[in-house]
């Protein structure tokens, strides 16, 4: 039984790069749309108080931060070999982190998350 699924998958067709399925597309695109009005709302919250512009803009550089620290964290729970290739092939990073999205989609919405508030923020303050 195993041998025979095990033998399916090794003569099935497969693309060289390994292709998100429906379900991960829909969850980067509500990702997406949650930055885009993250991003709205922190420019017009800046626009209308500098105070609370300057509080966005440093709030959001420091998640911004933070959360690149935790992915090279993480990522440091690899293997040498892993580590090395990430470091030192040009687009292998872009590979790893796309076959090991859900591992870091928390840091990576944490990461992007603040860099639309602290741009936004700072938007909304040149601006005004």
């Amino acid at each position: 039984m195993r041998i025979d699924r095990l033998n399916e998958e090794a003569t099935a067709p497969s693309t060289p790069i390994p292709l998100p399925s429906g379900e991960t597309l829909m969850k980067l695109g509500q990702a997406a749309v949650a930055l885009f009005i993250m991003g709205g709302l922190s420019f017009l919250i800046a626009k209308s108080d500098l105070t609370v512009g300057y509080g966005l803009t440093i709030i959001g550089g420091g998640m911004a931060v933070g959360a690149q620290c935790l992915i090279i964290a993480r990522l440091l729970d690899e293997d040498f070999l892993t580590i090395a290739m990430v470091s030192f092939i040009p687009m292998y990073d872009v590979f790893y982190f796309i076959t090991n999205i859900w591992e870091y989609f928390p840091y990576f919405c944490m990461k992007y998350g603040g860099i639309v508030v602290a741009i936004a923020a700072a938007a909304g303050m040149a601006a005004k």
